[in-house]
């Protein structure tokens, strides 16, 4: 009788364990954030050694930020993140002077993959 009580809180643990796990790794904002991109490359004729290097030569599906300088930027990205931030934001404010990434324009931003920050996103719709 004490071996199936000690098994049956040992598999009700787990079960605690794996919803919890589920449930913080579903709210978590990164996961919201980043969304996960699958792309259907199509085999090379020959495979083997031709296929590799087809895809190795192939252009990344990852934009690229591209940066201006300090004084031309509107907004400002973190080479460590996908958010871009208004400088008057305190997220901005974090960012270490080298993995600074700034835009001209939320456009330009958008076009490099990132994604505006809460606070950036109140200060649009204010403007």
């Amino acid at each position: 009788m004490m071996n199936m009580k000690a098994i049956s809180t040992s598999i009700l643990g787990i079960l605690v364990f794996a919803v919890g796990w589920e449930a913080g790794r579903v709210m978590s904002p990164y996961y919201a954030a980043t969304p996960v991109i699958f792309e259907d490359h199509q085999p090379v004729a020959g495979g083997g050694e031709e296929q590799l290097q087809a895809l190795l030569n192939s252009p990344s599906p990852i934009a690229q930020p591209v940066a201006v300088s300090n004084d031309q930027g509107k907004y400002v990205g973190s080479k460590n993140s996908t958010l871009f931030h208004d400088p008057s934001c305190s997220s901005a404010k974090s960012i270490k002077a080298e993995n600074q990434v700034w835009f001209a324009s939320v456009e330009a931003a958008k076009a490099a993959g990132y994604s505006p920050s809460a606070c950036t996103t109140k200060l649009l719709d204010v403007k």
